[in-house]
């Protein structure tokens, strides 16, 4: 079998997302990794979803971050024209220099209850980032085996092309040595012509997959224009694994069931955060104060002032906020029971189509292909001779073509439901 997904979740952002043309070689033979790699690293989509986990790094540092001091400078008690003096008293004029700091977000303990929320809000995202991922491999590995099957189907109708050139040569000779009917060039002649649209026909599709690669890896221009390295052996295929047992790897390993739980947990940490908020605004103040009365026949005099402000939650209690997190708790967790009611249904699809697809592949009969194989070759000799008709070549011609037709589709289609299971459970479970 390919060299398949040694693993879906690697817990790592891709840093670099370099853009097509920017200096970076792309290689002119890809293989299934290395097409896994160029797509993690071009795609703009997975950077578009990198970028989200370091818009929750930012929120943690948010969070995390003391409130800052305030500082009030003010002049007050100016006289409006003349200065105060002992005749006209008033003020005395002063300056004021103050200083507070909000006490609640520490007291109250609402930093601590943002700061949870926003970490388990960066495990979401760095989860949610992970299955994105796991997509993008599973949809590079599907496209790279579609290249491979439209390559070896290409190649047969190719050599079913060839053998029928090589038949209407034979044919045009037995006919022209009077051992044969005239209407035998006829119908080889149609065989040619079907066989000749056929093999356009596949070049046409291998256009198309060779496309679709190079769209989901984020080639263009002259990088779109590239060969592929593998094949479509399979070896031995792996039987299906219980499904139980596949259920349950698939609730550890998936990470968008992570990613759930965690969005349950961050709700809960929100909802905690919305009950802190609830508590009143404290706020500590220091102030020191400068008189200038001399005009008044005083000396100038400095002093200090201390206090605290305290919000008093009569009217505003939070309550909408809470009860609007306690909803959104609710749902997050009525998602990550629909989530896991989901992924029991992929699982079983995936796992029931890996098992027909590997019930094909262990009843194509090796043997048999290569039997006629044989046969058909056995009989082209034979018509060649003279000892065969032409109705039968085509014939053997076309059991034989059928049977590679099927064992190469037949293998792409099982390596493309392992690709699927291993995908549907977050790791590889059949090699």
């Amino acid at each position: 079998m390919l060299g398949l997904l040694t693993s879906f979740v690697d817990g790592a952002v891709v840093d670099a997302n370099p853009q097509p043309g920017s200096g970076t070689a792309r290689p002119r033979v890809l293989t299934l990794e290395g097409a896994i790699q160029e797509g993690l690293a071009f795609d703009p989509r997975v950077g578009a979803e990198a970028e989200a986990v370091r818009q929750a790094e930012a929120d943690v540092q948010t969070a995390s971050q003391a409130p800052n001091p305030v500082v009030s400078l003010s002049k007050t008690l100016t006289p409006l024209g003349n200065t105060f003096t002992a005749d006209r008293q008033g003020g005395p004029p002063q300056r004021d220099l103050e200083l507070s700091y909000p006490l609640d977000w520490f007291l109250f303990g609402k930093r601590g209850s943002a700061v949870a929320a926003a970490r388990l809000g960066l495990e979401e995202a760095r989860a949610t980032y992970d299955d994105f991922v796991r997509q993008r491999r599973t949809d590079i590995a599907v496209a790279f085996l579609g290249v491979l099957e439209a390559g070896a189907l290409l190649d047969l109708a190719r050599q079913d092309a060839s053998d029928l050139d090589r038949l209407q040569a034979i044919a045009e000779k037995r006919v022209a040595l009077g051992g044969a009917a005239a209407v035998e060039v006829d119908r080889i002649a149609v065989a040619v012509l079907e066989g000749r649209r056929e093999m356009r026909r596949r070049e046409a599709a291998l256009r198309v997959a060779r496309s679709a690669l190079s769209a989901i890896i984020g080639r263009e221009g002259p990088d779109a224009e590239f060969d592929v390295e593998g094949d479509l052996a399979v070896g031995a295929p792996a039987g299906t694994p219980d499904v139980a047992t596949l259920l349950a790897a698939a609730e550890r390993a998936r990470p968008d069931i992570r990613a759930r739980r965690r969005a349950v947990e961050r709700a809960g940490a929100e909802l905690r955060l919305a009950r802190r908020a609830a508590w009143p605004e404290l706020t500590s103040r220091a102030a020191y104060t400068r008189q200038y009365q001399e005009s008044l026949g005083f000396p100038d005099a400095s002093s200090y002032g201390l206090g605290l402000d305290l919000t008093l939650p009569v009217f505003d209690r939070n309550r909408g906020n809470i009860r609007k997190a306690v909803s959104v708790e609710s749902q997050r967790d009525l998602e990550l029971r629909a989530a896991l009611l989901a992924l029991r249904a992929e699982v079983e699809q995936a796992a029931s189509d890996y098992s027909v697809a590997r019930e094909a592949v262990v009843a194509e009969d090796r043997a048999q292909l290569e039997a006629a194989q044989r046969v058909r070759e056995r009989v082209q000799r034979a018509y060649e001779l003279g000892g065969r008709p032409l109705l039968e070549v085509l014939d053997a011609q076309r059991i034989y073509r059928d049977a590679a037709r099927q064992a190469s589709s037949g293998r792409a289609a099982f390596l493309r439901a392992a690709q699927r299971l291993n995908a549907a459970v977050g790791q590889e479970m059949v090699p």
